[in-house]
């Protein structure tokens, strides 16, 4: 049996060649149409020529996204949500990992260019932007998420890191510590900076003098929030509560204080970032900066797939999402 084709999926269905090709395009039809539709797809076992009919409409349903770590929950959350919009308008989704480096991350953008992708979803790994700049020339719709350019005018969808921060330690301040160390990202890292940012906004509306010993500027990994932590730990004048600005360098200060057999919320305070199952099951649970990791997701694909159906607007649209803080027993009152 030969490939079936879209007219024989049409006459099936009982609608138009028309109304099909809308469908497969991604487009709306009546839910009556689309039932049958789907139905005679199904029974006649038709595959969309997605090459050929990318020629045709210089289209090929498919949004590229690139992020640092495909591993990281945070990523992985966000990517849900993209992939929730952009499955129920028929795009495939191209995920390539930047592997937190900005040379590779270039690489990347081209080999999506080269794979002809209707746009891309990015979350940069660094403040460097030069490729970025480059890439634009390509007309190809870019939106940004969790970080963005000073120098680049594009739309994105972030988090309010400082108000997040801000909150969060001046919750710690409230329960009488003073002495409170922050792991934080790298200095090139746009969410690092904002959330250092809200880390001393606490600190100053509470008269409290920034310690730089208290200070550990760290890549968001595992390890480095360990190595933080455990630095922090072996100063004379050790911090009574620590706030890891990431879900891995949080990780990182779990694992340490199991290796010394530290009890969260009574040895030292801590306060995460993103919340995550295994937060929840320890005992007490741990004290987080929540971020809408789906709805960051599901923002960033209404927006890519606006600009590819309708071009860009020519000003850059940033959406900031609230976060949530979730303060349990981790940080111990000490007033």
């Amino acid at each position: 049996m030969g490939k079936s084709t879209i007219k024989e999926v049409a006459k099936m269905a009982g609608v138009s060649i028309g109304t099909v090709s809308r469908y497969i395009n991604g487009f709306s039809v009546k839910e009556k149409n689309k039932k049958h539709i789907e139905e005679a797809i199904k029974k006649l076992n038709f595959e969309t020529n997605y090459l050929a009919q990318g020629l045709r409409s210089k289209k090929t349903n498919s949004i590229g996204v690139l992020v640092p770590d495909i591993g990281d929950i945070f990523v992985t959350q966000v990517i849900e949500g993209i992939e929730t919009v952009l499955n129920e308008q028929n795009f495939s989704t191209i995920i390539c990992s930047s592997q937190n480096q900005w040379n590779i991350e270039s690489e990347k953008l081209d080999f999506l260019r080269k794979k002809k992708v209707d746009g891309i979803i990015l979350m940069p790994t660094s403040s460097i932007y030069k490729h970025i700049k480059e890439f634009e020339k390509n007309n190809i719709p870019l939106v940004l998420i969790d970080r963005i350019f000073d120098r680049v005018s594009l739309n994105a969808v972030v988090c309010d890191n400082v108000t997040g921060s801000y909150e969060g330690v001046s919750e710690i301040i409230k329960r009488g510590h003073t002495k409170i160390g922050i792991i934080n990202g790298p200095k090139t890292v746009y969410t690092a900076k904002n959330r250092f940012e809200g880390y001393k906004m606490a600190l100053k509306e509470e008269s409290i003098k920034l310690d730089n010993d208290y200070v550990k500027y760290t890549d968001y990994t595992e390890i480095e929030g360990y190595r933080a932590i455990k630095e922090l730990m072996s100063m004379k004048e050790k911090p009574t509560a620590i706030f890891a600005t990431n879900y891995k360098t949080t990780l990182g200060c779990l694992r340490y204080m199991y290796d010394e057999g530290l009890k969260i919320g009574e040895d030292i305070s801590l306060l995460g970032y993103d919340q995550s199952d295994l937060f929840k099951m320890i005992k007490p649970q741990i004290s987080v900066i929540y971020q809408p990791t789906q709805l960051i997701g599901t923002e960033a694909a209404k927006s890519i797939l606006e600009e590819t159906n309708n071009g860009s607007s020519g000003k850059s649209n940033v959406k900031i999402l609230d976060t949530k803080l979730v303060i349990t027993e981790s940080i111990k009152k000490l007033k």
